[in-house]
């Protein structure tokens, strides 16, 4: 049909036209003129882009080239990339740089319309089409059935473009830009990469973004590339932050790791996590929006059904197997399939592909497919995956649970087993999933309760107490047996604990325990009471909390030898143990302990009997594997006791970045104590540094939430570290105030096995201050402790202290050739700094006492530390280290 030539010019004029009609016809109602608006318009700037300085700066390279010999650039990348939005800023500085933007965007939904892009991009220049010579004008109208036209020819459209574009840019630069070009109709694609190829004489630029990969990826040699990659961990991160600030760190961390660098996901995941129901922990494939579901899976709805179906089985598998997916996908598609039915899916750029596995080129293409099957599909697919997996029984489970609608106890039960093999291969997020469902399929309560009570135990490692809450509330219209009543009290009791430091009550704790031992529990109830055990260490150091412990373990009838038993003990009493205590924990292998929190209090236990060296490996190997199993609650305990030996052992950067871990881990999951202790080892370490204002503020927090408790181990470390603070600045009174008071039973801050790491510190102080015989019955006290427990550390202290208190000379050399080539000096001096100390810091106070030249010779005089440096000009610590 034959199209007006002023209808033609109409629709060249494109917008312009309806503008102009609406003025005239409001003047001919005259109607009143728009008043001026006299507010000033606010300007808001562009949101900087994170993370791609670089490419930025091509671009603009880029721009300044073209408007001298014209320019083009195909910016390649994944979907939700950023290059829709480095077009959008580019687009944006050439527009401040007085250059012309002209824009298309290629769609799926108009890939059949032929030159449906060109349109787009040329519209708002086709008024000037009427310049074109008639051949080309004919051509380029009647591409968009704007003209008749006898033949729609590609050269000749081109040609047509390519001219109008010059026109145009004569009078002002030009930017091209298509975006989404891999969604561009194969005519349009043709004609821009054909002009793509011949801008060298007009100033015109062309930015071109597609997809990297995938079948309809603008491909041409005459077009110049830039890759656009992930962002980097910091820009991330950057990225992240601004877009959702004050997410909790392990929240973050997850969605960092999803987001693999991908700037879309770093804004659009934090929006759906925010849409999980409350109290629950983020699931093994986050939620989507539109926009990311649509980013990721746009390209999988149009492959053929069985490729579908096999994208969705790999999906929901877990691991990367091919032949696990040409089986289960041929269980859903009732035919045998080969592995010829992926090749779209790699030809998309969804995934890559060889033999033996098939990986999807992004994390989020996984969810993206889960979440673009409907509910029926799924279950499908999962039913296929368990048929498949018959010699996994493990991974079966877990699929058979998800095709199931409604109660099935069998799965239920076989689901409660995996879940532990699932909690050690996936994390623990993965064991609370496995009891949460296994209660979900259960039909009987009680044993639906005792599942849920199963997951909030492993919930309240992560330190989210709110999803214990929510599994309690649960659990409280249950009918439950005794002992999981009695796990339930339990868990009421630790998360009051969370509520405050003082809130803790070890009595209700003890009746819990009780109550555990009479349901015939017993072997739950030793690991309770070792809880207990480690929380009263912390909490409360009253005599009749460490009575109550010892009558609760011999109640328990536990074996001799049981690592548990002797923990407890060890915690109620340290210095009552034998000397064989430590040795049998100290052989103790924490593989043989199946609760991994229990392990670690029994090499917590050895180092409390003064077994630095022999607990260390042991704690280093908690760390590891409850760091490697999610354990938050456990891993800051671990991370504390760590601190406590890197003090002892001379490593104290790694003493540091572990108390700054775990103040952190047990201030997220609201462990009070072990947060306390966590910065009572930061304030040690900056008392050992000579840094005066950390180690006030830091034992002044621990002051203010633990002197309401009473007496606690926590302030008796508190002046510990005040002591050493104040002995380093040579105040010398000030540093036997604070440690005299550890000694004295009156104090609030007494306690003796704290006392045991500190009774050299206090000997030098007092013999500094003319106070040594008020200091020689402790010692005296101490060494019948040491006589009974072999403590290697109150032996290290001891053999320091006994130099400094010698009545004459000679004793003093003496002792003081004892402690440098003694058998237990030596032992201890070939494992830290602090057992070389006996003998430099003797020859010091012999100088200050008239000692023999031989002692003067051996070591400096006293001198303050400056604000900053190490504390002690004899530092012996810091000094042996050296020298090592």
């Amino acid at each position: 049909m034959a199209v007006s030539e002023g209808r033609v010019k109409e629709l060249m004029q494109g917008t312009n036209r309806p503008r102009r009609a609406r003025a005239s016809r409001a003047k001919s109602r005259g109607a009143r003129p728009r008043a001026p608006r006299l507010l000033p318009v606010e300007v808001h700037s562009r949101p900087a882009l994170i993370g791609r300085d670089a490419q930025l700066r091509s671009a603009e390279e880029l721009l300044a080239r073209a408007e001298v010999a014209g320019a083009s650039l195909a910016i390649r990348g994944g979907p939700g990339v950023g290059k829709s939005a480095l077009l959008l800023e580019v687009a944006a500085r050439a527009s401040e740089r007085g250059t012309r933007v002209l824009r298309a965007t290629g769609t799926s939904a108009e890939q059949a319309l032929a030159f449906a892009g060109l349109h787009q991009l040329l519209r708002p220049v086709l008024g000037e089409a009427e310049r074109l010579p008639r051949k080309q004008r004919q051509a380029l109208l009647g591409a968009f059935g704007m003209a008749d036209a006898d033949s729609c020819d590609v050269f000749l459209v081109g040609l047509a473009t390519l001219a109008l574009l010059s026109d145009s840019a004569a009078q002002r630069p030009l930017l091209l830009i298509v975006d989404d070009a891999h969604w561009l109709d194969s005519r349009s694609r043709e004609v821009v990469t054909f002009v793509g190829r011949r801008l060298q004489s007009d100033a015109i630029a062309l930015l071109m973004a597609t997809r990297e990969a995938c079948e309809d990826a603008v491909e041409d040699p005459g077009l110049g590339e830039l890759a656009l990659g992930p962002l980097d961990d910091d820009a991330s991160e950057a990225l992240l932050d601004a877009s959702a600030p004050g997410l909790a760190p392990a929240v973050r961390e997850r969605l960092l790791s999803e987001a693999a660098g991908n700037p879309l996901a770093l804004v659009e995941l934090p929006i759906s996590a925010r849409r999980l129901p409350e109290c629950t922990l983020l699931p093994a494939q986050l939620p989507l929006t539109a926009r990311l579901q649509q980013a990721f899976a746009a390209s999988a709805l149009t492959l053929p059904a069985d490729t579908r179906g096999l994208l969705l089985v790999a999906a929901l598998n877990d691991v990367d197997s091919v032949r696990e997916t040409l089986d289960a996908g041929s269980i859903l598609a009732g035919a045998q399939l080969a592995l010829e039915a992926l090749t779209p899916a790699a030809g998309a750029g969804l995934i890559e592909l060889d033999n033996w596995q098939i990986r999807f080129r992004h994390p989020l293409m996984r969810p993206a497919i889960v979440q673009s099957a409907t509910l029926g599909e799924r279950r499908a697919a999962h039913a296929a995956l368990a048929q498949a997996l018959v010699a996994s029984p493990d991974r079966r489970v877990w699929h058979r649970a998800a095709s199931i609608a409604g109660t099935d106890e069998d799965v239920a039960a076989e689901l409660e087993l995996a879940a532990p093999h699932a909690h050690t291969r996936a994390g623990i997020g993965a064991g609370i999933a496995a009891l949460e469902r296994a209660a979900q399929l259960s039909a009987d309560p009680a044993r639906r309760g005792a599942r849920l009570l199963c997951a909030a135990e492993l919930a309240l490692e992560t330190g989210r107490e709110d999803l214990v809450r929510r599994l309690l509330d649960a659990v409280e219209s249950l009918c439950l047996e005794p002992v999981e009543r009695a796990r339930s009290r339990w868990l009421g009791e630790l998360l009051r604990h969370t509520e405050s430091p003082s809130a803790v009550k070890l009595d209700r704790l003890l009746e819990i325990v009780e109550e555990l031992r009479v349901a015939g529990a017993s072997e739950l109830a030793m690991n309770r009471l070792l809880s207990v055990a480690t929380l009263g260490w912390w909490t409360d150091r009253d005599p009749l909390a460490s009575d109550a412990l010892a009558k609760s373990v011999a109640g328990l009838n536990a074996a001799a030898d049981d690592p548990r038993r002797l923990a407890v003990e060890a915690f109620a009493a340290p210095l009552r143990q034998p000397a064989d205590v430590l040795e049998r924990l100290s052989r103790v292998d924490p593989e043989t302990v199946r609760e991994p929190t229990a392990a670690l209090r029994v090499a917590v236990a050895a180092q409390l009997l003064g077994g630095v060296h022999e607990s260390a490996g042991s704690v280093d190997a908690s760390v590891a594997n409850l760091r490697r199993e999610g354990r938050l609650a456990g891993l800051a305990e671990a991370l504390e006791a760590q601190a406590w030996n890197g003090i002892w052992l001379g490593a104290w950067d790694e003493a540091a970045a572990a108390a700054g871990e775990a103040a952190r881990l047990a201030h997220e999951t609201r462990n009070h104590p072990i947060a306390a202790a966590a910065q009572n080892v930061r304030a040690w370490l900056a008392a050992l540094k000579g840094d005066g204002e950390a180690v006030q503020a830091l034992t002044d927090a621990c002051e203010r939430s633990y002197l309401p408790a009473g007496r606690t181990t926590l302030l008796a470390v508190a002046h510990v570290a005040r002591g050493v603070a104040a002995l380093g600045e040579g105040s010398h009174a000030v540093a036997y105030d604070e440690l005299r008071r550890i000694f004295d039973p009156a104090d609030v801050a007494h306690d003796l096995c704290v006392g045991q790491w500190v009774i050299g510190d206090l000997v030098e102080a007092a013999v500094h201050c003319e106070r040594g015989p008020q200091v020689a019955a402790i010692v005296a006290e101490l060494e019948l402790v040491a006589a009974r427990t072999g403590s290697p550390l109150l032996l290290a202290g001891l053999s320091y202290a006994r130099p400094l208190l010698a009545d004459d000379d000679e004793r003093a050399q003496a002792l003081f050739e004892a402690a440098s080539g003694g058998a237990g000096a030596g032992a201890c001096r070939s494992r830290g700094r602090r057992c070389e100390a006996p003998a430099r810091r003797s020859t010091r106070l012999a100088r200050l006492r008239g000692a023999s030249a031989r002692a003067r010779s051996c070591a400096p005089p006293v001198r303050p530390a400056a604000a900053g440096a190490p504390t002690r000009a004899i530092s012996y610590r810091r000094r042996s280290s050296r020298s090592r």
